[in-house]
């Protein structure tokens, strides 16, 4: 007989676990907290985990390190989750630095201003892989449902460095493609997959959307109702960036200074 078993990724207490047993012949520092860096990875199962204590206990061995210390699990919890190594030798020049901390500092104060959006954990413009700076947001508590008010919080935080660029750049650069992606992502989900706009209830699949098989009116709503979501995301983020210029403005100037 054959029989599959489906196993749940953990939750956070789960995650604790898995953490205690990868740490169990490593040496701590006395700062490193399990329950912190299991709120800080949620979704990742055992194998993630077990590569994250490993991540942390190599960078402790090259920073001439005989205990791991939070730092450490942090940058490989950020490898993980963004992917990358910290590039802090890369030059840049002044003027990219700073569209890049402006960047950074709309995705912030936006997700900080918008109901719904998960905490700012991190804010960074010290270049990782191929992004030049990275905002990173973390959910308090792990959850099984996605609410529109919360989906439509994470469209309007991605769309605060494309904003932030135009308001205090004047120009806008490559940085905000990812974020565009993810974006509209989320949308074409709301309005194809989770019947969260106004096209209705009906779910198509992505092989589906195109004219020839959907229907040109039928192709033309969806589009309608997907870039409606985008811009309904875009003008709020704008209009908090617009009434949130002073804190944007010392959120850049304090990345300018700490990076």
């Amino acid at each position: 007989f054959d029989r599959h078993v489906t196993i749940s990724r953990p939750d956070v207490k789960g995650r604790v676990s898995i953490l205690e047993v990868h740490v169990k012949d490593r040496k701590l520092a006395a700062d490193v907290n399990l329950m912190d860096i299991a709120k800080s990875t949620p979704g990742l199962v055992g194998a993630d985990l077990a590569n994250i204590v490993n991540e942390a206990a190599i960078i402790a061995v090259r920073g001439g390190n005989e205990f791991i210390s939070v730092l450490d699990f942090q940058e490989a919890v950020e490898k993980s989750l963004i992917g990358g190594v910290q590039q802090k030798s890369r030059i840049i020049s002044e003027s990219e630095r700073r569209t890049i901390a402006y960047h950074e500092a709309g995705h912030a104060v936006v997700m900080h201003e918008t109901p719904h959006s998960d905490p700012v954990y991190k804010i960074t413009i010290i270049p990782r892989g191929q992004s030049g700076g990275f905002t990173m947001a973390l959910p308090e508590q792990d959850s099984i449902l996605m609410f529109r008010n919360q989906i439509m919080a994470r469209i309007i935080g991605l769309m605060g460095g494309r904003v932030a660029e135009e308001i205090f750049c004047n120009d806008i650069t490559s940085g905000a493609s990812n974020d565009l992606q993810v974006a509209t992502q989320l949308a074409e989900d709301m309005v194809m997959r989770l019947g969260m706009s106004i096209s209705g209830l009906r779910v198509f699949q992505r092989h589906e959307a195109g004219a020839s098989q959907a229907g040109q009116k039928t192709f033309e709503a969806l589009d309608k109702a997907i870039n409606e979501i985008l811009e309904e995301g875009y003008q709020e983020a704008k209009r908090i960036v617009s009434e949130k210029r002073d804190a944007v403005e010392r959120v850049t100037q304090a990345l300018l200074a700490q990076e």
